[in-house]
């Protein structure tokens, strides 16, 4: 895959912007990328006045060509260089307009003491607008920028780390094919233009200046006000208080109910019901005790109850004494066995045990692995041909050092992730020939 670095600065006035571009080259280049640089200071690009131009149009077929763009330059007035500026000018003109739909673009700005952000933030829109996707920002002042180390195994949290951070984004952005929903402040490169609705018509007078008379609204009936009339207040009722009971029958119970007469007795069989019910009772009474009937111990055909006794409890103690001895009957119940559980160090170890030489034909590497975490060590591969060794420590020149965590680690030498997805989510970070990656998975069938 190609990648195109648009340069939008001058060598003598660049603030540091050409350390920042050398830090996401070489970066690149480890994944196994190609680049193509072109510097506008070098390029004789006029002002945009609308048409197509001849300096332009090389570079937009080296950009068709291209899998993603980066975009490098100062930043003066809290916006980027005036030559990127017109650069990205031209690219809005009819002819030009399609060359960064869906491309994934990295942006690198720095400045002489600030405004980076407002000119990135500028930058941004006007990749989106053209229809790119912006897949990293890179923003740095120039304090910062010149003071990017030059080797390549730079510390964690510095600079050039945090640099090969976004650069290894924006390749896994491209390598995956990510998709995004930009927000849009107009119409995007490709769009169809959006239809605008049909203004209202216009009324038409026949005199230029009618005369339109004031509303008037319609005479009403007067309404006759009749008096209202209050309904009267319900009058509340009037207790009067029940005369005294005579002395006599002041304390006299109610009577009770009087019974019923001889003929609704008669009529209802009052008696009759009441003999059935005692009857049923009684013959429900003796079906149960005939069939739950406990046997005595002169029916029971075993032996006596009374040869049973209750045999009382030992107290056994939490410990044995001295002398005590289990009889031949009594069992144990064995521990079972606890299953080993192997280190990442032990599983990188056995890997020489997995090595497929079918797939490893004429072939001669030397694999570092710095894993690091809570099981951290250093370890080789050496792979000659159909032999595979594993060594402890650093070796001097190793084709690809592979540093990762330990978990992510595990997880690669147990099946759940390949080495090339977890470089993929940011697990594992590689030096040296990335194509040895891809291959790990195949040389090792875990």
């Amino acid at each position: 895959m190609k990648i195109v670095i648009i340069n939008g600065s001058l060598p003598h006035y660049d603030h540091g912007l050409s350390r920042v571009v050398s830090a996401i080259a070489s970066t690149l280049v480890e994944l196994g990328m190609e680049l193509d640089e072109m510097n506008l200071g070098f390029t004789q690009v006029p002002y945009f006045d609308g048409m197509r131009a001849q300096a332009m149009d090389d570079m937009v077929t080296r950009i068709r060509a291209s899998s993603g763009v980066i975009f490098a330059c100062t930043a003066q007035l809290f916006a980027p260089s005036a030559m990127l500026q017109t650069f990205l000018e031209f690219l809005e003109c009819g002819d030009y307009r399609d060359v960064l739909f869906e491309k994934h673009c990295l942006l690198a700005m720095v400045s002489k003491s600030g405004g980076e952000r407002s000119a990135l933030e500028y930058l941004a829109r006007t990749i989106c607008y053209l229809g790119g996707f912006e897949s990293g920002r890179i923003g740095l002042q120039e304090i910062h920028a010149r003071n990017i180390q030059d080797e390549a195994d730079a510390p964690a949290g510095s600079v050039r780390e945090i640099i090969e951070r976004e650069s290894e984004d924006f390749y896994r952005a491209i390598r995956q094919n990510r998709r995004y929903i930009m927000p849009m402040d107009g119409v995007p490169a490709t769009a169809p233009a959006i239809l605008a609705p049909a203004p209202l018509p216009v009324p038409v007078y026949a005199d230029a200046n009618p005369i339109v008379q004031p509303f008037q609204p319609p005479i009403l009936p007067p309404v006759q006000q009749q008096p209202l009339q209050q309904s009267p207040l319900p009058q509340q009722p009037v207790y009067q208080e029940a005369p005294p009971a005579p002395a006599a029958f002041a304390h006299t119970p109610a009577p009770p109910p009087a019974p019923p007469t001889n003929d609704v007795a008669s009529k209802l069989n009052l008696e009759a019901f009441t003999e059935r019910q005692e009857q049923d009772i009684k013959e429900l009474t003796a079906l149960f005790s005939q069939k739950y009937v406990q046997p005595s111990e002169s029916q029971y055909a075993g032996p006596s109850l009374s040869q049973y006794q209750p045999v009382p409890q030992q107290h056994q103690s939490p410990l044995p004494q001295a002398g005590f001895q289990l009889p031949p009957s009594g069992y144990h119940q064995a521990t079972p066995p606890q299953p080993k559980v192997k280190t990442v160090k032990q599983i990188t170890q056995s890997l020489p045990h997995y090595y497929q030489p079918q797939m490893a034909a004429g072939m001669t590497a030397v694999i570092q692995l710095s894993i690091t975490g809570a099981e951290a060590f250093d370890g080789y591969l050496t792979i000659v041909d159909s032999e595979c060794d594993y060594t402890d420590g650093i070796a001097e020149n190793p084709e690809i050092t592979i540093i990762a965590d330990s978990g992510t680690w595990s997880d690669v030498l147990k099946g759940k992730h390949t080495a090339q997805k977890a470089f993929m989510i940011g697990g594992l970070k590689v030096r040296g020939n990335f194509v040895l990656l891809t291959k790990f998975d195949t040389l090792f069938k875990m």
